[in-house]
């Protein structure tokens, strides 16, 4: 695939020789700016790399930029400005508390985004709105494919909305469902030989997505989505396993490479774990201060090794209104000795923006390190600046990933039986409104999902593992969500 940044913004020329644009952009990129990258591309890939001062942006903002790209099944993405190291707050993904602030709005979008953009954009809706001048809709996919799907946006207007979708344009046949895939609902319709009629309700920059189904492609269709969500753990478990466990806060600095750390559980110097060095120990964690006067820092850790040579602690800080890096550095000598604990004095001339801190070795025999400060000398509490300085990040043993994805692998098994149940070859056309009964068999299939999940829910409360497996929890609440339009969840008195 040929891959190419700026195209079509910059060069229209270049789309038809493209499989995949990207586009780097503001934020605030408009509707009209949207359009015409959807417009040039037709049916392929759109991805933004947004560039942006992140610790201003809000979690409503970045909501109404991942809605914008959902009305032209654009991918929104989050860039950082080169060189990042000159611009503190670009890199929205080296900063755990914005992107976990967001991840509901990412997972949810971002499913959506993907089915429309498969479904493919359409240049004709064959649909009017009304209030017409105040409400715009863009279609995705034909419904002789089984769905269509109408994105519907409004900028500033507040109030009902007349939706109508023209029916032999569009070959609408039988009694589809209407669905509202945001929220996760059906959507009442009046339908003639001409029209298609609903009554939706919008707020000022809301978007909505309307799909219109078959009933037995609505059956298949949310039983594929739920087993994508599996698949997709199954692929992350995969590279997880390559690449040993990760924390949150601390990342390798070349991510890619293997052996950049490990978690040491046996032997640490406070708390249940200390990080440890598996092929080499290459690990870097940003810390963001926007000093508004120059104080010292100091960097404070205690370090244990056995056999080992000399490991480097980098501190790289950004001082404001610069455009290069100090680096201040602690070389830690190895050898063999017990815990030992080590200072290292942080000078600030000017008010400091943002720093790094950078853990390197790559000798033989071992090293651990654990309890790490960074604190202010105008702080007299000395707060710690690190996130989880003491590497306490509670992760799952091995023994409980082994549970768990026994626990998820059979879970699985039961999505592929009822998605092929659900497909429809199996199911036998309906002429009513409503989903027509499912086959026994997938009823019987179904309640075994319920029974799964709610079992996998309850070893995650028991074991106190809502956090390691915060993942796995909303795997689980995404396939019920799927699930719950076509399959009531039975009762838990239920056999």
């Amino acid at each position: 695939y040929i891959v190419a940044n700026a195209i079509p913004a910059n060069f229209l020329f270049g789309a038809p020789w493209q499989d995949i644009i990207t586009c780097e952009c503001k934020i605030t990129i408009s509707h009209a700016e949207l359009a015409v990258l959807r417009q040039t591309m037709y049916h392929k890939p759109v991805c933004l790399l947004v560039k942006n001062r992140w610790i201003d942006t809000d979690a409503k903002t970045i909501k109404n930029f991942i809605q914008r790209c959902l009305a032209w099944g654009i991918f929104p993405g989050a860039f950082d400005i080169s060189p990042s190291s000159y611009h503190p707050y670009s890199s929205y993904w080296l900063y755990p508390q914005w992107y976990n602030r967001d991840r509901t709005v990412w997972r949810r979008y971002l499913q959506l985004i993907r089915t429309i953009a498969q479904a493919g954009w359409q240049p004709m809706p064959y649909a009017t709105s009304i209030p017409a001048n105040r409400v715009r809709c863009e279609r995705f996919g034909n419904f002789s494919d089984g769905a269509l799907f109408y994105t519907i946006r409004t900028e500033k207007y507040s109030g009902p909305v007349t939706f109508e979708i023209a029916v032999k344009p569009l070959q609408l046949t039988g009694h589809p469902i209407i669905f509202d895939e945001i929220a996760n609902r059906m959507l009442p319709a009046t339908v003639t030989p001409e029209k298609l009629t609903l009554s939706l309700s919008l707020q000022p920059d809301e978007v909505k997505l309307i799909s219109v189904n078959a009933p037995a492609a609505f059956r298949h269709r949310r039983g594929a989505a739920a087993l994508a969500w599996l698949d997709s753990r199954q692929k992350s478990r995969t590279v997880e396993k390559m690449f040993g466990e990760k924390l949150t806060a601390w990342a390798a600095k070349r991510c890619w490479e293997r052996g950049a750390y490990r978690i040491s559980r046996d032997v640490r110097h406070h708390g249940r774990q200390a990080l440890a060095n598996a092929d080499k120990l290459d690990i870097a964690q940003d810390v963001y201060l926007s000093q508004q006067q120059p104080h010292g820092l100091t960097l404070g850790l205690w370090c244990r090794t056995e056999k080992a040579g000399t490991i480097k602690v980098n501190v790289y800080t950004h001082e404001k209104n610069t455009r290069s890096n100090r680096t201040t550095t602690l070389n830690l000598n190895g050898a063999t000795h017990d815990w030992e604990f080590h200072e290292l004095p942080i000078p600030a001339d000017r008010p400091v923006e943002s720093l790094q801190v950078a853990i390197y070795y790559n000798g033989g025999g071992r090293v651990w390190l654990d309890d790490m400060t960074l604190t202010s000398t105008a702080d007299p509490h000395h707060n710690n600046l690190l996130h989880d300085g003491g590497f306490e990040e509670q992760l799952l043993t091995p023994k409980q990933h082994q549970q768990l994805d026994a626990a998820m692998d059979y879970l699985q098994q039961l999505l592929q039986q009822l998605a092929a149940t659900m497909h429809p070859a199996a199911s036998a056309p309906t002429a009513t409104p409503e989903i027509a009964p499912p086959p026994t068999t997938a009823a019987t299939t179904a309640a075994a999902v319920y029974r799964q999940l709610r079992h996998i829910e309850q070893w995650i409360a028991t074991q106190q593992l809502q956090l390691p497996a915060g993942r796995e929890l909303r795997d689980l609440a995404d396939i019920r969500r799927l699930l719950q339009p076509v399959f009531s969840e039975p009762s838990l008195s239920a056999p």
